[in-house]
């Protein structure tokens, strides 16, 4: 993440802010879905041992699609808000890249919790 941030406030002073926004939504986006699909399908694992619960069940199929889900709208609410956005718009994909990260680990916290207590 440090390499990513210096990588963006380089970008950021050797380009206007426009390229370095595309160039880090290019580069983040990709590996922010990349990531919460794998997450995802590691969730798979909450089902080990057959839970008997429904709510179990339900919170395993929420915790394999909400990240991707997740952090689809977040990619794509930053780059609405990139286009509009009046001042220096670099950090947004930063920004973004982040609360994905941090959609990921609460939905899959909880589902793992819920599964946990309605085993």
């Amino acid at each position: 993440m440090a390499l990513t941030i210096t990588a963006a406030v380089v970008i950021a002073f050797l380009f206007s802010d426009a390229v370095a926004t595309a160039v880090l939504f290019v580069l983040l986006t990709p590996a922010a879905l990349a990531a919460s699909v794998h997450i995802g399908m590691f969730m798979l694992m909450l089902g080990d041992g057959s839970p008997k619960s429904r709510v179990s069940h339900t919170a395993i199929m929420v915790a394999v699609i909400a990240p991707t889900v997740g952090t689809l709208v977040v990619q794509v609410v930053a780059v609405v808000l990139a286009i509009g956005w009046s001042g220096r718009a670099f950090p947004l994909p930063l920004l973004a890249a982040v609360a994905s990260a941090l959609w990921c680990w609460s939905i899959t916290a909880a589902a793992a919790a819920v599964v946990k207590a309605y085993r």
